[in-house]
């Protein structure tokens, strides 16, 4: 496992999501004076799927459009072809830009299979001072037909460009039989 230091500091833009999921439950970070609590939510728009559209996560990939779907009353994201994925440009909060210590920002979702194995690149970046993604985090991980809650952290601080996260999660499988779906995707912000 290799960790990566990189300095952030990112404006916010409050997100609205319509229903409450495991990551709701801590207090969303806020970009308000005063020092940030040691864990809050980072706001990631559409979380769940919920409002049933797409919005405002991005089709990545060169395959066909993610559909959000309904499993027994639950909103997930369907990716159907291996190399397909969503992005979406996450803000975070701004706090003492120069002085703030080192955070822990821990990305987490739900994924799993309709049939067989896949595997779900989980990824962040921060766009750099040239205006190309610089890489924070990525991490793959197997999934099956049984629901897993996936996660993975890293490190950062504060950084003199105002960049904001680009979270995605792509399909990085051969497994053209199966359909991955997520759900309940989240950031947490810890010092």
């Amino acid at each position: 496992m290799r960790t990566t230091h990189f300095l952030l500091s990112l404006p916010l833009a409050l997100l609205a999501c319509t229903a409450v999921h495991a990551g709701d439950a801590l207090r969303p970070c806020a970009n308000e004076p005063g020092p940030l609590p040691e864990t809050c939510r980072i706001v990631v728009g559409n979380p769940g799927f919920d409002d049933g559209t797409l919005a405002p996560w991005l089709a990545a990939g060169p395959h066909s459009l993610p559909a959000v779907v309904q499993n027994n009353g639950n909103a997930e994201l369907q990716i159907r072809h291996p190399g397909g994925g969503v992005m979406q440009f996450v803000p975070l909060p701004t706090h003492a830009p120069q002085t703030a210590p080192a955070t822990e920002y821990i990305a987490s979702l739900r994924a799993r299979t309709d049939q067989g194995m896949a595997t779900v690149r989980v990824s962040a970046a921060v766009m750099g001072q040239d205006w190309q993604p610089v890489p924070l985090f990525t991490r793959s991980y197997a999934v099956s037909t049984v629901p897993v809650d996936i996660s993975g952290a890293f490190f950062g601080a504060p950084m003199l460009l105002p960049p904001q996260l680009i979270l995605s999660v792509t399909r990085v499988d051969q497994n053209a039989d199966a359909s991955v779906f997520i759900d309940d995707v989240h950031m947490k912000q810890r010092r």
